[in-house]
């Protein structure tokens, strides 16, 4: 049994929900590992900038945008081997 794995699930779903099957042709092969990480970088670029974006209009905006940065490395970190790359990549509040 073949199992698909969440890089190629991720991929399947970014280009099925964006591209007319019907205008153009599609080409598919397996996704190796070593591109896994630029084609996922690529689709959560995406939902990272959604997801600041939606941080609600008011006078701390920028900083609460800030903020969910840098919560998102922290939570990064706690994922990774990290030799100080996450920590030296916090933004600095706005004043």
């Amino acid at each position: 049994m073949q199992q698909t794995g969440i890089y190629e699930q991720l991929i399947t779903k970014l280009i099925e929900s964006r591209l007319d099957r019907d205008k153009f042709y599609v080409g598919e092969r397996e996704l190796n590992s070593a591109e896994a990480s630029v084609w996922l970088s690529r689709f959560l670029s995406n939902i990272l900038e959604f997801a600041i974006e939606s941080v609600p209009s008011g006078d701390n905006r920028l900083q609460q945008q800030i903020d969910l940065s840098n919560q998102l490395l922290v939570w990064l970190k706690s994922r990774i081997s990290d030799e100080g790359f996450l920590d030296e990549n916090l933004l600095e509040g706005y004043s």
